[in-house]
């Protein structure tokens, strides 16, 4: 909601971004957008950039704004890479954050630069769900909720945290250690 627009997506049927008069609630226009936007499957997101304009990334992961009066389009950013269903927003100085499960990815507008961040904060902790053992001896496991894992060290007591492994949604259930390598399963 803006003073200007109230704005919904729409996922089904077709997507659309659907725009409504405020005051009146009366619908005025609809815009077409990707129903599963930066190649993820994810369902669009939007994000408000200011009383006009939504921001949402194209399949070609672009990130774009639409104009919700004319329904004029715009590169934000050409290549952002992913973020967790498509969660962007604006920071004070106009440059752009995408969330991720541990860390962030950072956009700065106008040096087109991309950089990743860990979110500076100790975890709470989490519920196990499931654990395995690699030849290697190290033990994975993973979290009821939410896409990472970890890894233990029984020789050296060293717990590794792994971030968002995917830009899907979706719990890793269980993870099976083959040939170097961990496969996960998730919905």
């Amino acid at each position: 909601v803006s003073d200007r627009y109230v704005v919904e997506g729409q996922h089904r049927p077709g997507s659309r971004v659907l725009v409504y008069d405020p005051n009146t609630l009366k619908f005025l226009r609809a815009y077409t957008v990707p129903p599963k936007n930066n190649g993820s499957g994810n369902q669009s997101i939007f994000t408000l950039i200011d009383d006009t304009h939504v921001l949402y990334q194209d399949n070609d992961q672009k990130l774009m704004s639409l104009n919700l009066t004319n329904g004029d389009r715009t590169i934000e950013f050409a290549s952002p890479g992913t973020a967790a269903n498509n969660r962007w927003y604006f920071d004070k100085s106009g440059n752009i954050l995408g969330l991720l499960v541990q860390s962030y990815v950072y956009l700065n507008r106008k040096t087109k630069e991309v950089t990743h961040h860990m979110i500076p904060v100790e975890g709470l902790g989490e519920h196990i769900l499931w654990l395995n053992a690699s030849p290697d001896g190290l033990i994975y496991g993973g979290p009821g909720l939410g896409q990472t894992f970890f890894s233990f060290n029984p020789k050296t007591n060293l717990l590794t945290s792994y971030d968002q492994v995917i830009d899907r949604t979706g719990e890793i259930y269980y993870g099976i250690p083959y040939d170097g390598k961990l496969y996960t399963m998730s919905y």
